[in-house]
């Protein structure tokens, strides 16, 4: 008890003394509650070295001090992160914890509310919201000390501090700003005078100034302090205070010294003095500030401007003020200067707009001479109508403005700037309109200026073609007008535009200029518009001339724009051979690609001057171009004209193949011509069979993206029955059967009876199901579509659809990648069940592919028998209903045959052993399950003595059967090893004799199902889809239980030496690893190659190893390297990037397996990170920076931009791959995820080799890929690290001591050398490690410098020279120590005794000086040293 008092008044005295001691250096001192107000600051001098964390006492913890050292530091990015990470351990809402930190944050944040970084500044405020929320009252004792500078904080230049500020007061003191205003009136007035005096302990010179300089900061303080006197005066509302201010902000001295200052700080101390001359202004105006104001009325800066105006309206009210300031050589030209500055904005000034008008119009004359903003035209434009319209007739007056205006106009055509061009426009509309309707003027001038206007408009064409024409309509002048076309300036567009509407005096309008231009335009509109205008106002006599003048008719523009012209009220008007050659004219172009095939829309009304001729040439120009609009006049002339086009074969076949190559959708009008040229021109010959070899042949040939797009085509025309896109009778048959037979072991788990006719026609099972798919993808389009169709056919094509879907979805079930080629669903809701069944005949409905396709399999439920009672039950032929039997049923038992029944009597049996196959009886007899062991070890040997036949393309319903029987035998053994592995972790194999005998199954059985899986190689594509449920469950089987066999059993060949043998099997698995049906077979093979590659590397590097677990003391002339295995390294150097790349651009990136080479270097680095550390570091010798480029450039090629985002923040995928899928709610795999996988363990498992390879990179690319692995990769890796650390154990009575600090990402090691003493080790892992080295500290050492250097080297070359995890180079650590302790002797060339590179002792002993060595040491010398001598007595060693 007393021993916790006396903690607690440590604790409280400890408090006191560093809070007395910041208050000496200048910090506010204590504050209790809003009523205990009093005192004030104490000034000081703070200098940037005093650290407060020296004065904390021992309740702050050693990672709080470091957080609270962080935030001391002068580094911006170091003083935010260590905010960020305080903000982390406030959010604990640990309440004795946070008292303390808020004892001394509160002391801190003055400082901080002043830092240059806006951010900082932010952070402080947030930090001070969180801790006064969650403390409350706790938190009152410090707000004396933090108020005044929250306050100071609400008026900050930076937004997001400021509203920062404001949050704290309304989240902390709700409804209470006023109270603090007034509260904390006094220190923050002193606050802010010692600010603007320079008093203050903030506005001393700072010795770092990289963010703002001392000048900057004054500027930005004292405009904050001014700021703040602001909000002071409007919540105080004290007149006695107020004079104070202006007493004091009318002093010369002040004056001179703010106005000298940065635009924020003059824009506010003008806001302050209008504030504060609301009550006597008089002080003010006496001063220099009169002048100031009106100098700063046009300033640069917004703020300040309309600061410096608003003072200058409430000044200008004063008589005194134009006293002060003399109203005709200071004022007006000011204000002149303003209006002419375009970018004044003249919201500030709109209420005195008049008045300056007045006197811009004074100046008007002189001012017009210069090339003045558009902002002073508007001004003019304004003067200039309120004199004109006031004029009241004055001649001379009129006269001045009219030649002034004539100035504006010369300046707008030559600055031609459209702002400009606008306002002298609309002046010169409302010059007209209120010139004649008020008669100011007479005609006679009105005319006069429309000659100036013409001319200066003239010269000017084209560009203000535009004028003209508002110009004309704003006036409606016809004399402008008709004068205008007389200039051959004016172009065809505007000669069109001012002449559309007639008009008395424009019907005689001439249309040759006209026809004139018609050849010099390229515009096909305006082409139209003049023959439109010539055929409407001109007689067949003048458009004779016309066109033999001006028209070259063989031209198909030309002619499109006379079809186009033409209508039914001019058609009259024109020859009708004319007409024929200017249409075919226009076939021919289009037939040629010269023009769009959407002319022909524009032709229809002309069909019925076509005569048989005309046709023929139409229609063989248009079946040329095989496009929408093309195919649509196609389809139009030979539905409207009475043609019989001279083609072999039929019509409709015909028009069916110049569809299928139209790309872009058809008009939906394509349908019902379609129609009516089947009506009219079938004979009774059409074949559907005929036209669905075209589509078919089309589909074939085809990519699923064009099919898609072709379906929007075959919807459209849906209701032309005559089609081939539904399934009618005679398809539905037959593929009905192909689905039936080819993939019944596919549907075996649901429907296990074959009532098909088996002896159909061989198909190319690849082929027929791509051809499907993408008839199904037709047939959904349709079916959505909701077009009109066939109703019998749509059920069909429906059903079947259904059926393909369900084998779509059982493949995809089954897959372990997604096959964006296959990734369809074809579930429609368009039929109901009861529809669909009346639609499918009775013969069909037990067909697998229909059976329970519509209804629910319904199944009795009746009581299984176990595997164990299964034999008796046999035997004692209780089971005739679900088994065949017959005298010699255990000769066929377990074996393939012909017979069906036998086969379905097998898959029955296999069924039971299934179902309790995860049980393993503890009390079980010896022989209880040997029935079930016999009958596995029989099945999969009998399965290698025919693999040929089970790996074949043969599809027949036994060999399917027998298929099924393997896929279920590797499910019982998948399901019974993982029922052991849960046993194996509570029971003895010895307590358990079924699971004793099952390791025995396993490892016979083994062989068997590897051989079967080698054999998988060889597969079609073809094989794959039908069993692809085989391909998973193989794969699951050898994954689930390839652990229970050991490597040389995995390579083991009968007559082969197991060197060779391994080999061969590497070379198996590589191959296989190389399959592009299967990611199961890759993932497997590599699991395969994985297991077996130790055994490869120990045969390659044999003579190394052997040497290396020796003990002699003598030495080799000949040092051993290690090396990689050449079948690796040859198949890793023959990787060309570029090549893949450019394979990946053409074809994209694979979607349906995994890239070998990405395998491969998996494969590898699996090897690493598998290793120990011993043979880890033997091995890494091998490995050379090139092999790493590739594996890196591999890697970093398939990895996607953002492994993970907000939506899918999971970084699962970094550390294993999923599991082999048997259900839709199953993770695929993809390559995107699996590459960052294989990244992620690169980056763990070789990380020196990753600096070094970063460190090669060039400029331009090293920075992004630093940052991509920083973001994405980093954090996982060091909390990885962290977690290694936290989680080590060793055993009892080690010396070694860890704890893990996750917040400052730190770990301390202690080494025990006596008790209460020893040697502590602290390793900082940075934010981008592994890209940089973790930083190693030590805080003493029992041992002597030089060896506690040594130890303390180690470390830090063990993790940036070797590849090991963080816990690992503690490890080596702990193990020097104990060598030390044991009294080891040191290796007399480097000084240690564990050898840094390879872990290994001194041992190889110099006869003569009888010093040990480490042999990498003396290997080493011996390079150097070109001698082979001891480096100490120089004896020979070899």
């Amino acid at each position: 008890m007393g021993k916790g008092n006396s903690g607690s008044k440590v604790k409280t005295a400890s408090s006191l003394r560093a809070a007395e001691n910041l208050i000496s250096k200048g910090f506010s001192g204590g504050f209790i509650g809003f009523n205990a107000v009093g005192g004030s600051n104490v000034d000081g001098v703070i200098e940037e070295s005093d650290l407060i964390i020296e004065n904390l006492g021992e309740e702050y913890s050693h990672e709080l001090k470091i957080l609270l050292k962080k935030i001391e530091k002068k580094d911006k990015l170091t003083k935010e992160k260590g905010i960020k990470e305080l903000k982390e351990v406030v959010l604990k809402d640990n309440v004795s914890e946070n008292k303390i930190i808020y004892n001394a944050y509160a002391v801190m944040f003055p400082k901080l509310c002043g830092h240059a970084s806006p951010t900082i500044r932010s952070l402080a405020l947030d930090l001070l919201k969180i801790l006064i929320s969650l403390l409350k009252k706790d938190a009152s004792k410090k707000l004396k000390l933090v108020m005044p500078y929250i306050i100071f904080s609400t008026s900050d230049a930076s937004s997001q501090v400021k509203r920062q500020g404001d949050s704290l007061i309304e989240v902390c003191f709700p409804g209470k700003r006023s109270q603090i205003f007034i509260t904390f009136k006094e220190q923050l007035n002193d606050l802010c005078m010692q600010v603007i005096n320079k008093t203050h302990k903030l506005m001393k010179p700072q010795k770092f100034v990289e963010d703002e300089t001392d000048k900057q900061r004054e500027g930005r303080l004292i405009a904050q302090s001014l700021g703040t006197l602001l909000k002071l005066i409007e919540y105080s509302n004290d007149k006695e205070y107020n004079k104070k201010l202006s007493e004091k902000f009318s002093n010369p001295v002040i004056i001179n010294y703010l106005t000298s200052l940065t635009v924020l700080v003059k824009a506010t101390y003008l806001e302050l003095i209008l504030k504060l001359s609301k009550d006597n202004e008089d002080i003010f105006i006496e001063t220099k500030l009169s002048s100031i104001i009106l100098s700063n009325l046009d300033n640069d800066d917004i703020l300040l401007c309309k600061a410096a105006f608003n003072c200058f309206l409430k000044f200008a009210q004063n008589d005194k003020y134009f006293e002060k300031i003399d109203i005709n050589k200071a004022i007006i030209p000011k204000i002149v200067k303003i209006v002419r500055k375009c970018y004044i904005k003249w919201s500030f000034i709109s209420d005195n707009l008049l008045p300056i008008f007045d006197i811009i119009y004074s100046l008007l004359e002189r001012e017009i001479e210069k090339k003045t903003a558009d902002s002073f035209v508007q001004s003019i434009n304004e003067i200039f109508k309120y004199s004109f319209f006031t004029s009241e007739g004055d001649t001379n007056l009129v006269n001045y403005l009219l030649e002034y205006f004539k100035r504006l106009l010369d300046y707008c055509f030559t600055i031609n700037d459209s702002t400009i061009t606008k306002c002298v426009l609309d002046l010169g509309i409302w010059i007209f309109k209120k010139g004649k309707e008020k008669k100011i003027m007479e005609n006679k001038k009105f005319d006069m200026l429309v000659d100036y206007i013409i001319d200066g408009l003239v010269k000017k064409f084209p560009d203000f073609e535009d004028f003209s024409i508002k110009f004309y309509e704003g006036t409606n002048c016809q004399k402008f007008k008709k004068d205008l076309l007389s200039f051959p300036q004016v172009s065809t567009e505007l000669y069109l535009s001012l002449t559309k509407d007639k008009s008395n005096d424009s019907q005689n309008i001439s249309l040759e200029p006209l026809f004139k231009r018609f050849t010099d335009t390229e515009d096909q509109t305006i082409k139209v518009q003049i023959l439109q205008k010539s055929l409407n106002e001109s007689n067949e006599k003048e458009l004779c001339e016309y066109f033999e003048k001006h028209l070259d008719l063989n031209d198909p523009f030309t002619c499109l724009a006379v079809i186009q012209a033409i209508d039914d009220n001019n058609i009259n008007k024109l020859n009708i051979v004319t007409i024929k050659n200017c249409i075919l004219v226009i076939y021919n172009a289009v037939g040629n690609k010269k023009i769009s095939g959407l002319v022909f829309e524009s032709l229809k009304h002309l069909y019925k001057y076509f005569d048989d001729n005309a046709c023929e040439k139409a229609f063989l120009s248009l079946i040329k171009v095989p496009s929408p609009d093309v195919y649509l006049a196609l389809l139009d002339l030979l539905a409207n004209i009475n043609y019989i086009p001279n083609i072999e074969g039929n019509l409709i076949c015909f028009l069916f193949k110049i569809l299928t190559k139209i790309k872009k959708g058809i008009s939906l009008e394509c349908s019902e011509r379609f129609k009516k040229i089947f009506d009219t021109y079938n004979d009774g010959t059409y074949n559907i069979e005929e036209t669905n070899k075209i589509y078919e042949s089309f589909l074939k040939s085809k990519k699923i993206s064009r099919i898609i797009e072709f379906s929007e085509n075959a919807a459209i025309l849906s209701d032309c029955n005559f089609l081939p896109f539904l399934i009618w009778d005679d398809k539905f048959d037959e593929y009905s059967k192909f689905l039936s037979k080819n993939f019944y072991s596919l549907l075996y788990k649901d429907v296990n009876e074959f009532n098909c006719e088996e002896n159909i026609k061989d198909v190319n099972t690849e082929e027929t199901f791509s051809l499907l798919l993408k008839k199904c993808l037709i047939i959904k389009q349709i079916i959505k579509s909701d077009n009109q169709y066939d109703e019998n056919r749509g059920k069909k094509s429906v059903l079947l659809m259904m059926a393909f879907n369900r084998i779509l979805q059982l493949i995809k079930q089954d897959s372990y990648m997604k096959d964006l080629e296959l990734d369809y669903t074809f579930d429609l809701e368009k039929y109901n069940p009861n529809e669909l069944n009346l639609a499918l005949t009775i013969e069909y409905r037990n067909y697998p592919c229909y059976k329970y396709l519509l209804t629910e399999n319904k199944e009795i439920d009746v009581k299984k028998p176990t595997s164990k009672e299964l034999r008796t039950l046999i035997e004692n032929n209780e089971l005739k209903n679900k088994i065949y039997l017959d005298d010699d049923w255990e000769e066929w038992l377990f074996l393939y045959t012909e017979d069906k029944k036998k086969l379905e009597s097998l898959n029955y049996i296999l069924n039971v052993f299934l179902e309790d196959a995860d049980i393993f009886n503890v009390y079980s007899l010896e022989n209880a399950d040997d029935f079930r062991v016999c009958g596995l070890v029989t099945l999969f040997s009998y399965c290698v003595e025919n693999i040929e036949n089970i790996i074949s393309n043969d599809n027949n319903i036994s060999m399917q059967l027998f298929r099924n029987s393997i896929r279920l035998g590797c499910d019982i053994i998948t399901k019974r090893e993982k029922a052991a592995k849960k046993i194996r972790g509570y029971h003895t194999v010895a307590e358990n004799y079924e699971l004793k005998e099952w390791i025995f199954v396993i490892q016979s059985v083994f062989p068997n199902i590897l051989k079967i899986f080698t054999h998988l190689n060889n597969i079609s594509f073809s094989f794959y889809i039908s069993n692809i449920n085989l391909i998973n469950s193989i794969s699951n089987c050898i994954i689930t239980i390839i652990d229970q066999v050991k490597c040389d059993e995995i390579v083991n060949e009968p007559n082969m030496e197991m060197e060779d043998s391994t080999k061969k099997y590497i070379y198996i698995f590589t191959e296989l690893m190389q399959n592009k049906f299967s990611a199961h077979i890759q993932i497997v093979a590599a699991s395969l190659f994985h297991t077996v590659l130790p055994l490869y590397f120990y045969y390659e590097n044999k003579k190394l190893i052997d040497e290396t677990k020796k003990e002699s003391e003598n030495i080799t002339a000949e040092k051993c390297v290690a090396i990689l295995p050449p079948v690796i390294t040859a198949l890793l150097k023959k990787i060309d990037l570029e090549q893949i790349k450019i394979d990946n651009e053409n074809n994209g990136l694979p979607t349906t397996y995994i890239p070998f080479e990405l395998l491969l270097w998996n494969s590898l680095i699996y090897f690493f990170k598998t290793l120990e550390a011993d043979e880890k570091l033997l091995y890494m010798e091998a490995l050379d920076s090139e092999l790493v480029s590739i594996g890196l450039g591999i890697t970093m090629f398939y990895l996607p931009d953002a492994p993970f985002n907000r939506e899918n923040s999971s970084k699962k995928h970094f550390k294993e791959i999923p599991k082999f899928r048997n259900c839709p709610e199953d993770s695929y795999l993809t390559l995107s995820n699996y590459a960052c996988y294989v990244f992620y363990q690169t980056l763990k498992t070789i990380p020196v080799f990753i600096r070094q390879w970063i460190n090669l990179l060039p400029n331009s690319t090293k920075g992004s890929i630093k940052d991509y692995i920083v973001k994405y990769f980093s954090p996982s890796i060091i909390d990885e690290e962290l977690n290694n650390s936290s989680t080590w154990k060793e055993k009892s009575g080690s010396r070694l001591s860890i704890k893990v600090y996750k917040v400052i990402k730190t770990i301390e090691a202690f080494y025990e050398i006596e008790p209460g003493s020893g040697m502590n080790l602290r390793i900082i892992l940075q934010d981008d490690y592994p890209l940089s080295l973790p930083i190693v500290e030590t805080d003493k050492s029992v041992v002597a410098k030089k060896i506690n250097n040594k130890w303390l080297m180690q470390v830090s070359t063990y993790i940036s020279h070797q590849n090991g995890l963080i816990i690992s180079g503690l490890q080596q650590w702990k193990r020097n120590f104990d060598k030390h302790l044991e009294g080891i002797e040191n290796c007399s060339i480097c000084i240690m005794i564990v050898n840094s590179v390879n872990n290994q002792l001194p041992r190889v002993k110099c006869k003569q000086c009888k010093h040990k060595f480490h042999a990498q040491c003396l290997y080493k010398w011996f390079d150097t040293s070109n001698n082979s001598s001891c480096p100490l007595c120089r004896t020979e060693f070899i």
